[in-house]
């Protein structure tokens, strides 16, 4: 018998997220950014920030709960940036929201952004700009709404780097996890079976588990390294409920895995649509929450 997935996912889950790039500047560079085809080569205050309001407006108009994961570029770039995370804190239907940084900030700046419980920070380490500035940081803020939100080295030149990370990490109290990086165009990862090998400890013991049904009855709770791992990632043609919404620097609201865009007035039956796959991949760890259903010829 082939093992097939039968289904994968949280059933009923339908927590609406959304994915807010604010800003398309970025002062760091790195080789595998997953979004480095939107990115501008130079930072304008000017271009591309009035649409805020406009998004703000249409968030407060909604009826669902939902997840805000502000992005960049380096989002803390945005010239209304605190106002943003005031807006979003006094909506009610708003439960989290999590800035992805790159931690370039100071630490004053960032301290000074937990004003509300709702609010917490994501540092996002990258191999390629490793300092120590970096770690200092970290350790100053851990006993915030904080997480470090580390970008595996596919490469074995950085491997010493990470696992010190890691150790100093633990040592530290800091949280954090390990985040296996996706393909892009410009960058095709290669995770050997060496690098899960080094890694086998922290990748297992970090990060949430998803559940899989196979066609041969058993069920297993995978984390995200073990699904890449194991190349069980494709669901294309797969049933799914795909709820992860993009708000991209112009205010347009498209879901990440259709394209298609919300209307300018959306409720969640505009949200919460069951679509069959179009992609090979799930292109970030939140859609494995999704639940996929295989569909079979009849």
């Amino acid at each position: 018998m082939n093992l097939e997935i039968v289904n994968a996912g949280q059933v009923n889950y339908e927590q609406l997220h959304f994915g807010w790039f604010l800003v398309d500047w970025c002062n760091y560079k790195c080789t595998y950014c997953s979004v480095a085809n939107r990115l501008r080569d130079t930072y304008s205050k000017e271009e591309s920030h009035s649409k805020y309001k406009l998004v703000l407006e249409r968030l407060d108009r909604i009826d669902s709960s939902f997840d805000m994961d502000i992005y960049g570029g380096e989002p803390t770039l945005h010239p209304n940036f605190n106002e943003i995370l005031e807006r979003l804190s006094n909506n009610k239907f708003c439960r989290s929201i999590e800035v992805k940084t790159n931690l370039s900030r100071s630490v004053d700046f960032y301290k000074n952004m937990f004003t509300h419980d709702k609010i917490s920070i994501s540092a996002s380490y990258h191999f390629e700009y490793h300092s120590q500035a970096f770690i200092d940081k970290c350790i100053a803020l851990k006993d915030s709404n904080f997480s470090c939100h580390i970008s595996m080295p596919d490469q074995q030149e950085h491997w010493d780097t990470a696992l010190a990370l890691i150790q100093t990490f633990n040592c530290n109290s800091v949280q954090y996890d390990c985040n296996i990086l996706f393909s892009t165009d410009a960058y095709k990862t290669n995770y050997t079976p060496e690098f899960y090998q080094t890694f086998k400890h922290a990748l297992k013991d970090t990060g949430p588990k998803y559940p899989y049904q196979f066609n041969d009855g058993t069920v297993s709770n995978l984390s995200v390294y073990q699904i890449k791992q194991q190349g069980l990632d494709n669901f294309n043609n797969y049933k799914c409920t795909a709820v992860m919404y993009e708000i991209n620097t112009e205010g347009d609201i498209k879901n990440m895995c259709t394209g298609k865009v919300l209307p300018l007035l959306f409720k969640k039956e505009d949200t919460h649509k069951t679509v069959k796959c179009p992609l090979t991949s799930c292109s970030c760890d939140v859609m494995f929450n999704f639940y996929k259903e295989k569909q079979y010829d009849n």
